[in-house]
């Protein structure tokens, strides 16, 4: 995560939209933290409200068809609305291999949502009381954080969710996590 192009800071407090969100999905999921590819994605259509020429174009497309992310509507994803904690939850969960079977749509999902997430150790530092409510920078920067660390499962029709030995932070960066206090 960066600050803005104004030269204020991170501004941990502020709302963040989902548009900002698949833009860090995309750099958790693919490693390209320096945007070299997004540009492969932006003709890539798939949500009526994102043209090719949209800054987040290449990310929301990218994070489109690979469902990792979804729209409001098959067709409309709402790239400057503000983004709950409950679909950033699902966004990220889905960059870890969950929602295989959708079950983060439909009646419910919001339960659903947080309890796979809590169950795999991202809430750790989140109040549940914060999800509903548009998320804050600082909110999704440690969603992202925990999710790097949690492990990423594969799903099989025989035996449903299995863990995977690796994490996000493994797969894409390399990351090695060698307890609470030695994160190299």
């Amino acid at each position: 995560m960066q600050g803005y192009e104004d030269g204020s800071y991170f501004l941990p407090q502020r709302n963040i939209t989902r548009a900002q969100v698949a833009t860090l999905i995309y750099r958790a999921a693919t490693s390209d933290v320096e945007d070299d590819q997004t540009g492969l994605f932006t003709d890539w259509k798939q949500f009526d409200d994102v043209h090719a020429d949209d800054w987040f174009a290449g990310y929301v497309n990218y994070c489109g068809n690979a469902e990792l992310i979804k729209g409001f509507t098959p067709d409309t994803f709402g790239p400057n609305k503000n983004v709950t904690g409950y679909q950033v939850l699902a966004m990220i969960l889905r960059a870890v291999g969950y929602d295989a079977n959708d079950e983060f749509t439909g009646t419910g999902w919001e339960i659903r949502t947080a309890s796979t997430a809590k169950g795999i150790g991202l809430l750790k530092n989140v109040q549940d009381t914060t999800l509903g409510q548009p998320a804050t920078r600082e909110l999704v920067a440690e969603l992202i954080f925990q999710a790097l660390n949690a492990k990423m499962v594969k799903y099989t029709p025989a035996l449903g969710y299995v863990t995977l030995d690796k994490t996000l932070g493994t797969q894409e960066f390399n990351l090695e996590n060698k307890g609470a206090d030695n994160d190299d």
